[in-house]
């Protein structure tokens, strides 16, 4: 899956180097499809397709038949959310702070929650597997092995300690995709430099 899409800019050094800035298109996202392997979700980004508008689509049932250029013009605020909802499954973010991010109800915010894991059901499941494997082990890992430890996850989820174990649950979401988009954000960049060089 590609994703690098341009530089972003390029300033000379006097002492004659360069320092570029470039964007890497959902390389978080990219990485937990690498992850789960939700076919929808890997075919979309292989597609080449917005991934915000196909989500939005899927989400809200009044986009269903516009095209990307219709839902980026005259619903641009729904494809933020679909996006905004996606990063922040991915991050552990709960159903509460996206009511409270949008002033609605947990009930209206639940259902746009609902309509994403329906359109992308490895969402879920990653979420499932990685709580699990970090309660019975104590740590998780990302996808080149480097681990992450999280005591926190052992923790009983009550009383003094529920914090702790929540803050756990949400690194054992998070961390495998941000180490892992970190590291392979830097590999490429090598790759850049030595191409230049």
């Amino acid at each position: 899956m590609t994703g690098l899409k341009n530089i972003n800019s390029v300033s000379i050094h006097r002492g004659g180097g360069l320092i570029l800035s470039m964007d890497y298109s959902t390389l978080e996202i990219r990485i937990f499809a690498a992850i789960c392997k939700d076919p929808k979700l890997m075919d979309v980004l292989n597609s080449g397709k917005d991934l915000h508008c196909h989500t939005a689509r899927a989400v809200f049932k009044e986009l269903a038949g516009l095209s990307d250029k219709e839902i980026k013009e005259h619903y641009n605020g729904l494809r933020s959310k679909a996006k905004g909802v996606m990063f922040g499954l991915l991050y552990g973010k709960s159903t509460y702070n996206f009511a409270r991010d949008w002033c609605c109800s947990v009930e209206e915010a639940q259902q746009v929650v609902d309509g994403l894991m329906g359109a992308y059901p490895g969402i879920k499941e990653y979420v499932n597997k990685q709580h699990k494997f970090a309660i019975e082990n104590g740590y998780v890992e990302n996808v080149f092995q480097g681990r992450r430890p999280l005591p926190g996850a052992q923790l009983p989820p009550t009383g003094t300690t529920k914090k702790q174990f929540c803050h756990a649950m949400n690194a054992a979401q998070n961390s495998p995709i941000q180490s892992s988009a970190s590291i392979a954000a830097w590999i490429s960049g090598s790759h850049v430099q030595e191409e230049l060089l």
